[in-house]
């Protein structure tokens, strides 16, 4: 599978999960702190999906910014896994219903889902600075 890392505006980033107002105040006091971003969004490629980062990409436009490192995927690959954390959820919820939702503005609960990359990039340097 192609996977780059991309800068994109944040305005263009589409969630599917809320998020929890106290993680993002702690997201935002570690961001400060470190003084660089050093783990990317994952960004599904075509739809501009965030599949994991929701709390980052809220504390960089707290503090800001208007850019985020993503890392782009081909949510479609077999090398893309959702696992449901929510037990009340049908097994059925599928990768197309999840980027259906987000493309028309609505948000599962937070900590619905989990996405495993296969070989995902772990780390990388960005200075704040460069986000904007």
């Amino acid at each position: 599978m192609s996977k780059h890392i991309a800068l994109l505006e944040i305005q263009d980033l589409k969630t599917h999960e809320k998020i929890s107002a106290r993680r993002v105040r702690e997201v935002v006091e570690l961001i400060k702190k470190k003084g660089e971003f050093i783990k990317p969004i994952i960004v599904e490629k075509n739809t501009h999906v965030i599949l994991d980062g929701h709390h980052r990409v809220e504390a960089l436009k707290k503090l800001g910014y208007t850019k985020v490192p993503c890392l782009l995927v081909d949510y479609m690959s077999d090398e893309v896994k959702v696992y449901l954390r929510r037990k009340d959820l049908p097994m059925n919820l599928i990768k197309q219903f999840i980027l259906n939702t987000a493309l028309e503005g609505n948000s599962f609960e937070r900590k619905t889902t989990r996405h495993y990359i296969v070989a995902r990039q772990q780390k990388i340097k960005v200075r704040l600075e460069e986000l904007n």
